[in-house]
């Protein structure tokens, strides 16, 4: 606008004599200025459009960076919902599989201990059963050497006695279970009677009767209580077998549901720590997006104004300048000019500022100084004033402008320098961490495969030794079977020499002179006999002490067994423990690096955001801090010039 007052001031009061000359600088001023100002609209064109793209580029992806980050949030607020009530499932289905798991245990520690219990009564009733019925066999082989209790040596007979008292101590509720009341009656009498009582003679047979009644009785009973035990243990080992499945099955499903509860955990924090991190970064791109709005609103009135103002400014110069070409104006002042007589000291004066105007504008460069040069030869002194007071007030305006956008550079740069640098750090960093992520992970995986097979290892163990221990069992059951089949055959044959022997014995005549010659004499027993039922009764004693240490072992071995399989399971679940523990471990691992990666991604996403800004900075303000000491002075040179012609138009 300054440019066409100076033009107009310049056509209207031009007083030079000349009519050719002064018009021509008129003509050709206009035009470099509106030159110019087109030059410097299509520069300003220029730069608006460079704005106006990066604004609206910079919002739409903002705006789309927002509305994900909404809809993400969305479904992570949704996903941290099933999370959480999914957790809160797990949770009491474990609880509830700890309860099982515990009352099966103490279920099948109780039927241990009562199995335990009726094994030992078994084995004690059995060792007293299997000695009753020795006692009892041998009183009826003692009993049947003889046809009554007078011919029964007393020795014999009080062992009988004895015997039978001691069967009737031991197995009183038996004894009257089996035994009607005058069988009682008459073995208690026998049993209380003296060595010689002749009364009982008659009664020799019905107390070997009863007798014998009692030994099948208390046989029967054996054999009774024998697969009654035989029917206990299969029973327990199925009920043991059944319950430590449906334990193992429990304890199976209840690490699988622990393991599914520390991925569930593992799942909602990050999606918790996401969804903390999306709603930063949601805040910051909104915080960013008002910025600029802000930033661009601005712009876009600034640019309207400036645009409009320029436009006024070329639409002015050039009508100008269409008025002076025009034929009339020409005539006009071709005339105005011939008649124009300008007094000689005013003439003088504005030659002399004209002078040092245009040697100012010379040495500075200043279009600004030149026209102010050309219109103090052509303008009266008061427009002239106007004019550089104008001038004067929009270079300061201009130069405080510049050394604001020159501060406003300068800070950027500078924060865009620090945060290039912190973000390159991070960067730096975060990839460090993902290595030690990657690192600890793969150390986790190998020892989570060590525990793997190592828990394969003890439970192949578990299941040799419980092959081993049901074949011990088998071959158990057959010595057992074999000692006391043996101790009964041995028995049998032991009472068969001993009625033999013993009938030999008392049927022996009492010694007298010897036979007459040729006569057989009387019947002697084979001299080995005794040394036989010796050999016998050995080998039966020797089955009952193997059948007393096969059980012995058997027992031993049983609780071997038990203790090994039960420090195996418990070595079995510390290593499953410690396996969900390093699988929770590095779940939590893979969720850091994953996390880690993501920060890495953002980071690197920050870098090009810096980098791409840093680039635009330079592109507004590379021409401003290059030129801005040369623009600065320039502008004050030319301030210099405008006060300098101001004093001289005064002193006029």
């Amino acid at each position: 606008m300054r440019c066409f007052i100076v033009a107009l001031v310049a056509l209207v009061a031009a007083k030079d004599a000349d009519v050719n000359r002064p018009v021509a600088k008129v003509i050709k001023l206009l035009e470099d200025m509106r030159s110019q100002l087109e030059g410097e609209k299509k520069s300003e064109e220029d730069m608006h459009d460079k704005m106006a793209c990066w604004c609206d580029v910079n919002g739409k992806d903002k705006d789309a960076t927002v509305d994900a980050a909404g809809r993400k949030l969305m479904e992570l607020e949704a996903t941290i919902k099933g999370m959480t009530a999914k957790a809160a499932d797990l949770s009491g289905s474990i609880k509830k599989l700890n309860d099982e798991i515990t009352a099966n245990t103490e279920s099948l520690q109780a039927a241990s201990d009562l199995r335990a219990k009726e094994a030992a009564e078994y084995n004690a009733e059995d060792k007293d059963m299997l000695l009753s019925i020795d006692s009892l066999k041998n009183a009826l082989v003692l009993l049947g050497r003889t046809n009554s209790f007078l011919q029964m040596p007393a020795t014999g007979l009080i062992e009988v006695k004895t015997s039978i008292k001691k069967i009737i101590n031991n197995h009183d509720d038996l004894i009257q279970q089996i035994l009607n009341p005058t069988d009682k009656t008459l073995i208690a009498q026998f049993v209380q009677a003296g060595v010689a009582v002749p009364g009982y003679t008659a009664q020799s047979g019905e107390i070997m009767g009863v007798l014998k009644q009692m030994l099948e009785n208390f046989q029967g009973n054996l054999s009774g209580a024998t697969a009654a035990e035989d029917r206990a243990r299969d029973e327990f080992a199925q009920l043991k077998g059944a319950k430590n499945e449906e334990i193992n099955s429990a304890v199976d499903l209840l690490k699988a549901k622990e393991a599914l509860l520390a991925k569930t955990n593992s799942a909602r924090a990050e999606a918790k720590e996401d969804a903390e991190d999306t709603q930063n970064s949601l805040t910051a791109d909104q915080a960013f997006l008002v910025d600029l709005h802000q930033r661009c609103d601005t712009h876009e009135k600034e640019w309207a104004t400036r645009s409009t103002t320029r436009a006024l400014e070329i639409k002015a110069v050039s009508e100008a300048l269409a008025i002076i070409t025009s034929d009339d104006a020409h005539d006009t002042m071709t005339k105005t000019f011939n008649f124009m007589q300008l007094n000689q000291e005013e003439n003088k004066l504005r030659t002399r500022v004209a002078s040092m105007l245009l040697r100012r504008a010379q040495r500075t460069g200043s279009t600004v100084l030149l026209s102010l040069a050309t219109a103090v030869k052509l303008d009266a002194f008061e427009k002239v004033n106007e004019m550089i007071d104008t001038m004067l007030k929009d270079l300061t305006k201009e130069m405080a402008d510049e050394v604001k956008h020159k501060d406003f550079c300068n800070d950027e740069f500078h924060e865009n320098d620090l945060n290039t640098h912190d973000n390159g750090n991070s960067i730096e960093d975060l990839d460090a961490q993902v290595n030690d992520h990657a690192s600890n992970i793969d150390t986790l995986q190998d020892e989570i495969d060590a525990l793997s097979k190592e828990i394969a290892e003890m439970q192949l163990q578990m299941q040799r030794a419980n092959e081993n221990r049901k074949a011990e069992n088998r071959e158990f059951q057959v010595v057992i079977d074999d000692q006391r089949a043996t101790q009964v055959i041995l028995t049998k044959a032991l009472d068969k020499l001993g009625k033999f022997y013993g009938f030999v014995q008392s049927k022996q005549e009492p010694a007298g002179p010897p036979p007459p010659m040729g006569s057989m004499g009387a019947y002697k027993s084979n001299s080995g006999s005794g040394g036989v039922m010796s050999m016998i009764q050995s080998i039966i004693t020797d089955a009952a002490n193997m059948e007393k240490s096969a059980i012995t072992s058997e027992q031993d071995s049983e609780t071997a067994y038990e203790n090994f399989v039960h420090n195996t399971n418990a070595a079995v679940e510390a290593a499953q423990v410690s396996k969900v523990d390093k699988a929770a471990t590095k779940a939590s691992e893979e969720k850091a690096k994953v996390q880690r990666i993501a920060d890495k991604n953002d980071a690197e996403s920050q870098a090009r955001t810096l980098a791409n800004y840093n680039t635009e900075l330079h592109q507004s303000c590379d021409f401003v801090l290059n030129n801005f000491d040369a623009r600065q002075a320039a502008r004050s040179q030319e301030m210099e010039g405008l006060d300098a012609a101001k004093a001289a138009l005064h002193t006029a």
